[in-house]
């Protein structure tokens, strides 16, 4: 976990297969960049098209 603004937050990052399967998970603290968590969520998986997607929550209304 880490702390931010907000209070205490994690963010779950997945690679999925073609069929929106998980391949790999990585759990990293709130606060940290989402760019520094794609290599290793790569690294040692095939060569492939990769497609790169972002799903961001907001607040409830």
């Amino acid at each position: 976990m880490g702390r931010s603004r907000g209070g205490l937050r994690t963010k779950i990052h997945a690679v999925v297969d073609q069929d929106g399967l998980p391949v790999r998970l990585l759990i990293t603290p709130g606060q940290a960049s989402d760019k520094a968590a794609f290599p290793e969520l790569l690294a040692g998986l095939p060569q492939a098209t990769v497609d790169v997607a972002d799903r961001a929550t907001t607040a409830a209304p």
